[in-house]
């Protein structure tokens, strides 16, 4: 059974909120209630330390960054190879990505590494095609 909490929010952050609500065709306490379920750590009961969403997050968007930068450098490099940033550094690449990720898993457990196939663009765009769906005209 959920538990009701009322809470004062400072302008700025409400409007932030609402924001956010709209974005995700949400009402506003559901998008706060997942809002904070995608951010607030886990409680776990046994010995292994719970690990915040957020920081899964900041670290990724780090070495995607790291990789964002040095793509071209990447791209003259390791054009068709993937590799493995982790802490703004390369630290591995492969021309096989089993081989690449079975390495990364070894030596960084539990660590966050960005591994991409190093392509022209740094981040592929997917184009997804859509029918239109509409009334027929009558001639």
């Amino acid at each position: 059974m959920p538990t009701q909490v009322i809470l004062e929010l400072p302008d700025q952050i409400y409007e932030r909120a609402q924001y956010l609500a709209q974005s995700h065709e949400q009402n506003l306490a559901q998008a706060i209630v997942a809002y904070l379920d995608d951010h607030l750590p886990v409680r776990e009961s046994s010995a292994a330390a719970s690990i915040k969403p957020r920081v899964h997050s900041v670290a990724l968007e780090r070495e995607r960054s790291a990789y964002l930068k040095m793509h071209t450098w990447l791209k003259e490099n390791f054009f068709g190879k993937h590799v493995a940033i982790y802490q703004g550094e390369l630290v591995d690449s492969d021309d096989v990505f089993d081989a690449l990720y079975e390495r990364i898993r070894q030596h960084y457990p539990g660590k966050i590494v960005w591994l991409s196939l190093v392509k022209d663009e740094p981040i592929e765009t997917i184009f997804v095609r859509s029918p239109r769906l509409g009334r027929r005209v009558k001639r």
